[in-house]
């Protein structure tokens, strides 16, 4: 029980240490609140729709399809704060496997993220429909999303031995990229553009689900991560910002693969 405490109370300084971070924090729970309102007004909006059976039936397939997101985003930051609880256990047993920091990183980010996918997998079966998983078939989704996450996690790799980034940063860069991966691409890809002046809505859902692809192979291998750093540039400068949207370019092989397909 000691140490769970200690763990909560280390989440606790992280999210609600500064003035900045609380302003996020209740940002983020207030998005989370929002998508739950949501789903409880489409609800009621379904008995108020009855006499148009097609209304329905359409009605039913989108509060499905939000119902999942919702429930996947809830598993994704449990399985965050699981992570969190066992996270000095797991680095000390990291750490005596003999293997190359960048290989450990790489690896534990894939799983992570194979991971994540496979939560929005099973929660999209459970409920017996489709369109939030990349495809229903789990192999065929992990082909299709794995290539841009294990592209990302070793851009990530490299922006975390340039410059030193705290795990908020690493949380919020990781919002921008599904931002830009899920969110802008994702849009485009199904033919609704428009859509995407509602994604900063949505922008901490976004955090939680990349930040346990981001998070746990970083605190895992921090202190090797230390050790390679290769610059030892100020924790402050500026720069680390903008070199901080390199794994970005992870997506350009799924922007040149819409090209070809107009």
């Amino acid at each position: 029980m000691s140490s769970i405490r200690e763990s909560l109370s280390a989440l606790k300084k992280v999210f609600f240490s500064t003035r900045k971070m609380k302003i996020f924090s209740l940002w983020l729970i207030i998005a989370v609140l929002l998508e739950v309102l949501i789903i409880g007004a489409s609800r009621n909006e379904l008995f108020i729709g009855f006499v148009n059976f097609n209304f329905v039936i359409k009605e039913i397939k989108n509060q499905t399809n939000q119902l999942i997101v919702f429930i996947s985003v809830i598993l994704c930051a449990i399985s965050m704060l699981v992570f969190w609880l066992i996270r000095e256990k797991l680095t000390k047993s990291i750490e005596k496997w003999e293997k190359k920091p960048r290989t450990k990183f790489i690896l534990f980010g894939s799983l992570s993220a194979l991971w994540v996918e496979f939560i929005f997998w099973l929660v999209e079966k459970l409920f017996r429909t489709e369109g939030v998983a990349a495809s229903p078939n789990l192999i065929l989704d992990w082909l299709v999303t794995m290539p841009w996450y294990i592209m990302m996690i070793t851009l990530i790799w490299k922006i975390n031995t340039r410059y030193k980034y705290s795990l908020i940063e690493l949380a919020v860069f990781g919002g921008i990229y599904e931002l830009a991966a899920d969110g802008v691409l994702g849009l485009i890809f199904q033919g609704q553009p428009a859509q995407i002046i509602l994604l900063p809505l949505v922008f901490p859902i976004f955090v939680i689900v990349y930040s346990y692809m981001i998070l746990p192979p970083t605190i895992l291998t921090r202190k090797e991560i230390e050790m390679t750093n290769s610059v030892h540039l100020d924790r402050e400068d500026s720069r680390k910002f903008k070199y901080g949207l390199l794994p970005l370019l992870g997506l350009i092989p799924y922007i040149f693969l819409f090209i070809l397909m107009i």
